[in-house]
């Protein structure tokens, strides 16, 4: 679907997620990361993304290119990478959380070692600006493609504040609660930094990759982030109702829901989210 003058394109969700399925299995036959592979680390890669998630940030990515009147497949490459970033951050959760499950099945430092589980990781973090310059090739100008780098190298700074500042909050939470305002504002913060930033970045980076104007940037990031901070509320409720441990997402404990995630890993770790 190209752009037109007519309007925002609306994309149907199903379209978008088969042709991120798609980007993603295309990114890892590129790497050689065949089921005979001797090669460790992409295959440590391929079990980390199999079984797919709910694809939300590569999906909006997509969805905020369309809301701009932009083509989705010129920004499929970037759409594939935060995917690619996202879930290399589920394994480095599972690391500091000591979490041995991840999607149903044994988390990925588990079945790899610590070693290899650590560079898969690292390397599609990597993999995630190399997406972003592929956008280059499908049309899209190099100057969006640098406004894109920017933003997504801002959001992983804020990830990464953000679940330091998760790490400072664990084991303390008679402390914050008992602030002034029952740590509400922390924990948000924390959230906003640790959880809605790679959400706001996916808009951002939708917006300015599919041609929009700064203004309209500005909006979807910002539309972005209420929504990842929403949902990462939701996501951290989940283990004190009794539905919690029927959750339909890909139980990354930062916004996609607890399945395939011991529900009680936060609380055995006394984290907030």
């Amino acid at each position: 679907m190209q752009r037109t003058d007519a309007g925002p394109a609306c994309f149907p969700l199903a379209e978008l997620r088969h042709a991120v399925d798609a980007g993603i299995a295309s990114w890892l036959d590129r790497g050689g990361a065949g089921a005979d592979d001797p090669d460790l680390l992409a295959t440590a890669q391929r079990w980390a993304l199999s079984p797919p998630g709910k694809l939300l940030r590569p999906i909006t990515l997509l969805a905020a290119a369309g809301a701009v009147g932009g083509s989705y497949e010129a920004v499929l490459p970037a759409a594939v990478g935060i995917e690619l970033a996202h879930v290399a951050t589920l394994v480095h959760d599972d690391i500091i959380d000591g979490d041995e499950v991840r999607r149903g099945k044994v988390a990925a430092h588990r079945e790899f070692g610590l070693a290899h589980g650590m560079l898969a990781a690292d390397s599609m973090f990597f993999a995630l600006f190399q997406q972003l310059g592929a956008c280059r090739r499908t049309g899209v100008p190099a100057g969006c493609v640098l406004d894109a780098v920017e933003a997504l190298g801002a959001a992983g700074q804020q990830t990464a504040r953000g679940v330091a500042q998760e790490v400072a909050l664990s084991g303390s939470l008679r402390e914050v609660t008992a602030a002034a305002d029952g740590g509400i504002a922390a924990y948000v913060e924390m959230v906003r930094l640790k959880s809605a930033s790679l959400f706001r970045a996916a808009c951002h980076v939708g917006a300015l990759l599919g041609g929009g104007s700064r203004e309209q940037a500005a909006v979807l990031a910002a539309y972005g982030e209420a929504m990842g901070i929403a949902f990462q509320i939701r996501d951290d409720l989940l283990p004190y109702v009794s539905e919690g441990a029927d959750g339909d997402g890909d139980g990354s404990g930062d916004g996609d829901l607890h399945a395939g995630k011991p529900v009680c890993s936060d609380l055995r770790n006394r984290r907030p989210a």
